[in-house]
């Protein structure tokens, strides 16, 4: 991860843990998408605004490495990037860390779909402002 990648911070919440305090795998897929959201909002494209549009980016693929489990109460850095514009499709990347400590990376790859669902290019004012720095 680079300077140019919007960071954001959270916190472990007791929900997200199991009777050890580990938190559930799953969870990194939610923090990946705060730190997805933040950085769409960072480039002047919040999701919100790209659906009202009548475009949608669901998931299409998405991996994630776990180092080091995260824990209840921890405060975690989410760091996001675009790391592969298509046409029809984008890739983020992510890395969450605790006091400087990498505990999990991962993508997550995104189809352009229109409302029908059926993929379409992404619209140039999209594209534009993925590719813009952060």
């Amino acid at each position: 991860m680079s300077e140019a990648d919007t960071k954001i911070t959270t916190r472990v919440r007791y929900a997200e843990t199991d009777k050890m305090g580990v938190a559930y795998n799953s969870h990194y897929l939610v923090w990946f998408e705060l730190g997805r959201a933040a950085l769409m909002r960072e480039k002047g494209v919040p999701y919100t605004e790209v659906e009202k549009e009548g475009y949608f980016l669901p998931i299409s693929r998405f991996n994630c490495r776990i180092a080091s489990p995260a824990r209840y109460d921890e405060e975690l850095v989410i760091r996001a990037r675009v790391s592969d514009l298509r046409s029809r499709s984008v890739t983020f990347g992510y890395g969450i860390e605790r006091d400087g400590t990498r505990l999990a990376e991962g993508e997550t790859s995104h189809i352009c779909v229109g409302e029908d669902g059926r993929p379409v290019s992404m619209p140039s004012w999209l594209v534009e402002r993925l590719k813009t720095r952060s």
